[in-house]
C-alpha cells in the first residue's frame, strides 16, 4: 500500500517536530522486555536490603537513558544491559530467562 504524497510529508514532519518512528517503539518493548527480566532476576537474591539496592540501580539506570532518541545509542544501552544482567547472575541463568547468548555458550551451560 503506498501512502500518498501528503502523508508522508505530514508524517515526517511530526517526526521531525519530536515524534518517534517505528523503531523507537521497537526499541522502548525492547527495553522494557530487557528491564522486566532484570527485576525477575532480582528475586534470586536471598538478602533483602540487597535485592532493594540492586532494584534501586537498575531503576536509576533506566532513568538515567530514559530520553535518548538516538537509536544506535539505545541499542548500544540495550546490548550492555543484557551483558551486565548475564555478568549478575548464575551461570546457566541466562538461558531460562531468555538472555541471548553466544552460540557455544548453550553448551558450556547444559551441563
Amino acid at each position: 500500500m503506498f501512502l500518498p504524497a501528503r502523508s508522508f510529508v505530514t508524517a515526517r514532519r511530526k517526526l521531525d517536530a519530536g515524534g518517534f518512528s517505528l523503531e523507537h517503539f521497537i526499541q522502548k518493548s525492547r527495553v522494557i522486555a530487557l528491564y522486566r527480566k532484570a527485576l525477575r532476576s532480582t528475586r534470586n537474591i536471598p538478602h533483602s536490603d540487597a535485592r532493594t539496592e540492586t532494584v534501586a540501580w537498575l531503576r536509576s539506570d533506566i532513568e538515567r537513558h530514559r530520553f535518548e532518541t538516538d537509536i544506535d545509542k539505545i541499542k548500544a544501552l540495550i546490548a550492555a544491559g543484557h551483558r551486565d544482567l548475564k555478568a549478575m547472575l548464575p551461570p546457566g541463568a541466562a538461558l531460562r530467562i531468555g538472555v541471548p547468548v553466544t552460540p557455544g555458550m548453550a553448551a558450556r551451560t547444559a551441563h
